[in-house]
């Protein structure tokens, strides 16, 4: 999947295993971008995820905190240039945008917030 969003023209990549907001924010961060995570995006992705909730007697309201906060995905997450035709395994979650170096805004923003989102290898 690198090697297929490389070839697409991914300006900057990672893997998800921290969980999906720790990494962005990871990302954004190296990057020098903010980037603004589309909700309605991210509840089709948390759908997907209802039965694997029922399955284990989990609220599936649960599944979105899994998509925000949830580690080991063994998925990457990539940029691409603005209308760039994403490579089979990619879906658009999101916008990443310019900051300026006095900027103050989170690097990931999205209306849900997940307290301690993600692995933090540093802390456990």
């Amino acid at each position: 999947a690198g090697a297929a969003a490389l070839a697409a023209g991914a300006t900057a990549g990672m893997d998800l295993s921290d969980g999906l907001l720790r990494d962005a924010a990871r990302l954004a961060q190296s990057s020098g971008v903010q980037i603004r995570l589309d909700d309605a995006a991210l509840a089709v992705e948390a759908k997907a995820l209802h039965p694997v909730a029922e399955a284990v007697n989990a609220d599936p309201g649960q599944a979105l905190e899994w998509v925000l906060a949830g580690g080991e995905d063994y998925s990457l997450l990539a940029t691409f240039s603005a209308g760039a035709a994403l490579p089979e395994g990619f879906r658009q979650i999101g916008t990443a945008e310019a900051v300026t170096p006095s900027s103050t805004a989170p690097a990931v923003l999205t209306e849900h917030c997940v307290s301690g989102a993600g692995w933090d290898s540093v802390t456990g």
